[in-house]
């Protein structure tokens, strides 16, 4: 009994030295490849291929309408550019498509599965539904504290820095998708970047402002590239 005990406890103890996977540089770009050769080859959807990428399954069935979609606008896309990479795990990668840009914003588990994705089309305009929303928030700056508690989103434009930028207008779009827009603007005290969502009935959801410099900060924090 004492001899099966101290089996036991070495296998206990084999199985913890066990090493995690180890990612590497070429993660993020095969993963980023195959996403884009899922987008491409959607009349030939396979669950169990989309799957795969995803570090949850059904994550994978979701996002059949989201790549229809942008695929509708721009068709199918090759040559990848690489944007930006931080460590293992995170990056951004442009795609040359035949009716404009794909942009595809990727965070990996420790098993290269993807955890988080954004991606968005370039050179398209926005649905009028995001539109709209972009045109409400703009209206809607500089912030005034009378104002605070009429739009769920207004603590976006709240902070002193976005306050200080003064009026705002649209300088250019810079991606989009069916429910997301994302801008930059030109105002009167400097630049920002703007995100606006929309809800599936059209709907000011969500808004997210942040500056030029942090956008940067986080493409080159770690490899630039590009």
């Amino acid at each position: 009994m004492r001899f099966l005990g101290l089996m036991l406890l070495g296998a206990l103890g084999l199985g913890g030295c066990a090493k995690s996977p180890v990612l590497d540089a070429n993660d993020l770009p095969r993963v980023a490849s195959e996403y884009v050769a899922v987008f491409n080859d959607l009349d030939s959807w396979d669950e169990g291929r989309v799957a795969e990428l995803f570090a949850r399954p059904s994550k994978a069935k979701a996002h059949r309408d989201h790549l229809t979609w942008l695929h509708a606008q721009v068709g199918d896309c090759g040559e990848m550019q690489p944007v930006w990479q931080d460590g293992t795990r995170r990056a951004r990668f442009a795609f040359a498509c035949e009716r404009g840009g794909l942009e595809v914003h990727l965070r990996l588990d420790r098993n290269a599965r993807i955890v988080g994705v954004v991606s968005g089309v370039v050179g398209v305009e926005p649905t009028a539904p995001i539109a709209s929303a972009f045109d409400t928030v703009l209206a809607a700056m500089p912030w005034r504290e009378a104002g605070a508690g009429k739009h769920a989103w207004a603590d976006r434009l709240a902070p002193l820095w976005v306050r200080k930028r003064g009026s705002c207008e649209l300088e250019r779009v810079r991606m989009v998708s069916e429910h997301m827009g994302m801008f930059d603007l030109r105002c009167e005290h400097g630049g920002m970047y703007m995100k606006v969502n929309v809800k599936k009935d059209g709907s000011l959801s969500a808004v997210k402002i942040w500056r030029p410099e942090q956008d940067e900060a986080r493409a080159f924090r770690s490899k630039p590239m590009g």
